[in-house]
């Protein structure tokens, strides 16, 4: 069991998320940044979609009630136990008693705290992701605040008390954003397009895990267009009348009806939600066969962590 002691807002317990219930209205979820949740649950011997707490904002301090393996992955936070600093991307084991404290990196993004073991949280519709327009899933239904506690359910991986961890996957090009154009982008005008591809896009603080709002050059059809509502998905770069794009993120609606410029390869659509308020981005023009070379990549990077992790912990 663990207790929080302090948690900034936004931090929440979610898993890789909720699907097959658009068509219902009820919308994924789901950590923001997949791989890195991945990571956690491989260095600790989970099952992949194994809850996880996301940390939005730092820091967060919790204190272990029982000896309880974990691992923190995600931005380059720093972890310190007791005080005492942890590498980046680890797996390690924190006794009864001793305080986790987690602050931000340099350059902000999310983090992933991941246990041994099943937090003992709600579930619902085959998934623990809190839906927070819902008010479902993960703890309560709402986000983490001080002095709640969350029981984990151990199983053998709890016992194994090493340490060690990943090398973060490469992010040669972090700020270059790879997308598939979508229905609506052949009809603005070209230089338009240009200005979409060629500008720095910087991540508006009006921004959360619905979507992530952008302030740029003005991008504007020729006349007014008028659409019928369509189902939506992460990862969806609407262009709503004001002229600056939106990128749907994991809590976005299941229907919506703005133009539609692209939609942000699932491989990148991370590196999107690991930009902060302030930060630019660009885009690029990606082919599907792109798009699932970068994920065939992901999966191969997570594939030898695992049998990294059997070696290390036989």
């Amino acid at each position: 069991m663990i207790e929080i002691l302090k948690c900034m807002p936004g931090c929440s317990v979610q898993d890789l998320g909720r699907f097959g219930h658009r068509k219902l209205g009820v919308g994924s979820s789901g950590a923001l940044d997949a791989l890195a949740f991945q990571v956690g649950n491989t260095l600790l011997g989970n099952e992949a979609n194994t809850p996880a707490i996301e940390i939005l904002i730092f820091p967060i301090e919790i204190r272990f009630l029982t000896t309880q393996a974990f691992a923190v992955t995600g931005t380059t936070s720093k972890a310190l136990l007791d005080g005492k600093e942890l590498p980046p991307w680890w797996r390690t084991t924190g006794h009864a008693g001793q305080i986790l404290r987690i602050e931000s990196g340099p350059e902000g993004g999310i983090g992933y705290l991941t246990f041994a073991g099943r937090l003992d949280v709600e579930t619902v519709l085959k998934s623990a992701s809190t839906d927070l327009k819902g008010g479902f899933g993960g703890h309560h239904g709402r986000t983490l605040v001080a002095g709640d506690r969350l029981a984990i359910r151990r199983d053998r991986s709890s016992e194994t008390h090493y340490s060690f961890g990943a090398s973060p996957p490469g992010l040669p090009d972090s700020n270059v954003i790879r997308f598939v154009p979508g229905f609506e982008m052949d009809q603005l005008p070209q230089a338009h397009v240009r200005s979409f591809c060629e500008a720095a896009w910087t991540i508006s603080r009006q921004s959360s895990r619905i979507g992530f709002r952008l302030e740029g050059p003005l991008i504007q059809f020729v006349s007014h267009i008028e659409l019928l509502s369509y189902g939506v998905l992460p990862g969806l770069i609407q262009l709503p009348p004001s002229g600056q794009p939106i990128v749907l993120l994991a809590d976005a609606q299941t229907t919506g009806g703005y133009p539609r410029l692209g939609s942000v390869i699932s491989s990148d659509l991370r590196l999107v939600a690991q930009s902060a308020p302030g930060r630019t981005i660009k885009f690029r023009h990606c082919s599907i066969d792109e798009a699932a070379e970068a994920e065939a990549d992901e999966q191969d990077y997570l594939d030898r962590l695992s049998m990294l992790r059997g070696a290390m912990c036989p």
